[in-house]
């Protein structure tokens, strides 16, 4: 798994675009805040901190490098290489 955060939190978050990254590193599925309002996911407890804990595209984040979105694969993916 790998987490992908905002560069920024003074701006409208758009979405991921993962279109850039190499066929070695396109994940199997990707979670987003979209996902887990679908699926009806929350924080279990209810004392927990409020907020977003992904952004929603279209809203500013709450903090700078918050979380987006999680990329979710088959096996162990090798991020860097050897060039």
């Amino acid at each position: 798994m790998r987490v992908i955060r905002t560069p920024e939190a003074n701006r409208k978050f758009l979405g991921v675009d993962l279109t850039r990254l190499s066929p070695n590193l396109q994940s199997k599925s990707m979670l987003t805040a979209l996902d887990l309002e679908r699926d009806y996911v929350g924080i279990a407890k209810t004392d927990y901190p409020a907020g977003d804990y992904l952004v929603n595209p279209g809203n500013v984040p709450d903090y700078l490098r918050q979380e987006v979105a999680l990329l979710i694969y088959e096996k162990a993916v090798r991020f860097m290489d050897d060039d």
